[in-house]
């Protein structure tokens, strides 16, 4: 029975049949009876046995509904009865391939799945005689709610916008929309899944005709909405639209954008929507129609679909107000102090605020909420007088109502409860409801009592613990521990796929971890002597275990420590890195439990620039003295009269060997001046495992200084400009991942480019696309 339900999901996948939606149709149509087109919960059994009897009626409406579907009158063929007459094929072929399946069964089981098959086709018959227009529910994918409209869940998913990386998720089962914008993802519901239907004016005397006023267009239209949509086809072959297509607008500017008209007739043109559209009986909140099935629906959010987030509310406004249902979440005192608390915890994680900016707020917040609730009491007590209310009685309503305002409650100490007006009230609630591991200070110097010799640290352990509690770290955590983990084609895709970690003879049940460390300067614009004053270090890990696109995100790092490098230089790296190597060390002997099960953890590899790197290494840190590499033995004067010479690896012993006449000589020997802390772990080795960092070396080093001298050699063969080439990457319009990290303008006068990393690898690949022209020309 297993394998035949397993081959026919396969079936099923292969023919491109949303398994998902059908299951859920099964769901939602057996245990439940249909009165008035909305569903009610009667007891299973009458349910299913009234069904059941009305099966071989059901399937003989089924055949009769296919074998005359293909005559309709076209007048009433709309995108409902399309969606609905795919999904009567589509059950009929389950029921023919749960018959298959079946065929070696009792009649009751070939009863009850031939019941769920003809639940679905219930549903189907539903939507084409409009009995259920709007199919539902939503159920949400966070938690157990289950809103009953595509508009009533994406308000749903507002509730959990206070996740860290929360993406909204258009509920349609067949559209594949994220965003992580809320304004963004009503205008998707709304330009997409909303029934609004236009049709065109009857020309008649008092017609009004619109005229495309694109030269060597002769489009007319009859109503605005007509014009406007047409006006779109230009505006995406990028043609510019010169005027607004309502007469005796003021506004006299030209449209470039979409978003730009768009945005523009929703501010200034209010109701231009509804000219034209197909006049109905007024609907209920609760009954406004949405498509489930977009026509052309994209699968994640656009710039443009940003830009139209603010002034763009009129269109994007997916249901009115009144259509708020009753959301158990907003009852529950514990969760909307969660959102409030979430709300904090993104200004100082996600934006990174000062916590006397923070205080500002919240101080901010406190003040108005009490003025709110100064006006509130002055009104509800004049109301509660005139109705003769006892002033007992009053005061116990209004102490109700203010208690009840959670938002006044959390901002004011007079209310019972948890309260978040003081940034230590704030991080005391996340360590106590988050999981929030607060860094601990450590001294260093402990003769005085007042000394800036300290740093600042994460226990590894603590936040290993809470990491591994998330299912989705545990599910690519258990994926790597499967056999065959690298790739055995000689192609590297991984780290696993390298020699030097296939050489160590890993156990397959293992958790690697990577160190990272970067230097940078907290305050910004800096001058003068004051410049390496307050410069850090900071180290971070990531668990090497993910998935690489999981790994490669900056909310797989976790901090570990922050330390000043004028602490690091007085005080020494051994000492300042001691706690960081004995907690690495314990992991390693005592490893962490996981899912019941204790698995050892080890460091894999050490990440950063090269300065970093051959700090921690035990390396010269001067990279003009004889021996600079800290992978080989290669001179420098060498290495510059001949960039391809190759010369021996450093290894362990060649690296032991040279500690060892540092120490006798007290001077640094072949490029080494003393030993590492971290060497004392079980893999890891600064001759080895200190591997080379391709945004430092390549995105920041190399292209940024060679591409620089390209395109300085092709400005003075004049096949472009400075100017003109500046000019088309500010106009150059970057989409999806490269929208953030839009390359910087050339320096005219720079031997290097000007953007960070990310900013010279989006320059590198779309360079071409930029000055192709010239080239060809």
């Amino acid at each position: 029975m297993e394998s035949g339900i397993k081959q026919l999901l396969k079936d099923l996948t292969k023919m491109g049949v949303s398994v998902e939606q059908w299951r859920m149709r099964i769901g939602l149509f057996t245990g439940a009876k249909l009165i008035g087109g909305k569903c009610y919960s009667p007891s299973y059994q009458s349910t299913l046995l009234s069904v059941l009897l009305g099966n071989v009626v059901m399937i003989m409406a089924l055949l009769l509904v296919v074998s005359k579907i293909n005559h309709v009158d076209p007048t009433l063929v709309t995108p409902d009865f399309l969606y609905c007459k795919q999904t009567i094929f589509r059950s009929v072929f389950i029921l023919l391939l749960l018959k298959r399946v079946l065929c070696h069964y009792d009649i009751s089981t070939w009863n009850l799945m031939a019941t769920l098959a003809a639940a679905s086709v219930i549903s189907s018959l539903l939507t084409i005689g409009n009995i259920e227009t709007n199919p539902g529910p939503y159920p949400c994918q966070l938690c157990s709610m289950v809103p009953e409209t595509i508009a009533s869940s994406v308000r749903h998913q507002h509730s959990h916008s206070m996740n860290s990386n929360f993406l909204y998720y258009c509920p349609s089962l067949e559209c594949k929309f994220t965003t992580s914008s809320f304004g963004s993802m009503n205008n998707h519901v709304s330009q997409y899944h909303r029934k609004t239907k236009h049709q065109e004016h009857l020309a008649g005397p008092d017609t009004p005709h619109y005229f495309c006023c694109v030269p060597d267009c002769s489009k007319s239209a009859s109503s605005t909405w007509d014009i406007v949509q047409h006006y779109y086809q230009h505006l995406k072959s990028e043609v510019p639209i010169p005027k607004c297509p309502v007469p005796d607008c003021k506004f006299k500017h030209p449209f470039t954008k979409v978003a730009n008209l768009r945005v523009h007739m929703s501010q200034t043109h209010s109701g231009w929507l509804d000219e034209g559209c197909v006049k109905k009986r007024k609907l209920s909140n609760e009954s406004v129609t949405f498509n489930s099935v977009p026509s052309s629906c994209p699968s994640t959010s656009t710039v443009e679909d940003e830009v139209m987030d603010s002034g763009n509310m009129e269109e994007s406004e997916a249901v009115p107000e009144a259509e708020l249902n009753e959301d158990p979440q907003i009852l529950n005192d514990e969760l909307v102090m969660d959102c409030i608390a979430k709300f904090y915890l993104r200004l100082y994680g996600k934006f990174f605020l000062p916590y006397n900016v923070i205080q500002e707020i919240s101080e901010g917040i406190a003040l108005l909420s009490s003025i709110t609730h100064s006006r509130i009491k002055l009104l509800l007590t004049e109301e509660l007088k005139k109705l003769k209310v006892e002033e007992k009685d009053i005061n116990l309503i209004k102490y109700k109502i203010m208690c009840s305002d959670l938002l006044y409650a959390s901002h004011s100490k007079d209310i019972p409860g948890p309260t978040l007006t003081s940034d230590f009230l704030r991080k005391r609630y996340f360590q106590k409801n988050f999981n929030f591991k607060p860094p601990t200070e450590v001294r260093l110097d402990m003769s005085s009592g007042r000394t800036n010799k300290k740093f600042q640290y994460v226990p590894v352990r603590e936040t290993l613990e809470t990491v591994l509690e998330d299912p989705t770290v545990q599910k690519e955590i258990d994926i790597s521990f499967q056999p065959l983990r690298g790739r055995q084609d000689g192609i590297m895709s991984n780290y696993t796929d390298g020699q030097q970690f296939k050489s160590e003879n890993h156990p397959r049940k293992e958790i690697q971890v990577f160190l990272f460390q970067d230097g940078f300067n907290p305050v910004l614009n800096v001058l003068g002597s004051a410049k390496n004053k307050y410069k850090d270090l900071a180290v971070y890990f990531t668990i090497a275990n993910l998935n690489p696109s999981l790994r490669s995100k900056v909310s797989s790092k976790h901090l570990v420590m922050i330390i000043r490098e004028s602490v690091i230089k007085s005080v020494g790296i051994n000492k300042c890195f001691q706690k960081l190597r004995d907690d690495l060390a314990d992991l390693e002997r005592n490893g962490i439990m996981l899912k019941s099960e204790n698995i050892k953890v080890v460091v894999e590899y050490g990440i950063g620039d090269n300065l970093g790197q051959h700090f921690i290494g035990g390396f010269v840190q001067s990279f003009s003295g004889t021996y600079c590499c800290r992978f080989c033995n290669v001179k420098r004067k060498i290495y510059k009269r001949n960039p391809t010479v190759t010369c021996s690896l450093r290894t362990r012993d060649s690296y032991r060997r040279c500690v060892f006449r540092s120490r006798l000589l007290g001077k640094p020997y072949h490029g080494i001046k003393e030993d590492s802390i971290f060497n004392t772990l079980k893999y890891f080795h600064s001759a080895t495992h200190l591997v080379p960092c391709c945004a430092h070396d390549i995105l920041e080093g190399v292209i940024s200084w060679d591409l620089s001298g390209i395109i300085a050699s092709l400005v003075k063969s004049k096949f472009f400009s400075y100017n003109l080439l500046n000019r088309r990457i500010k106009n150059f319009r970057c989409s999806g991942a490269d929208a953030p990290n839009k390359p910087a303008c050339v320096n005219v006068k720079g031997q290097k480019l000007g953007g960070h990393a990310v900013q010279n690898w989006t320059l590198l690949r779309i360079l071409p696309f930029i000055i192709g022209d010239f080239y060809l020309q």
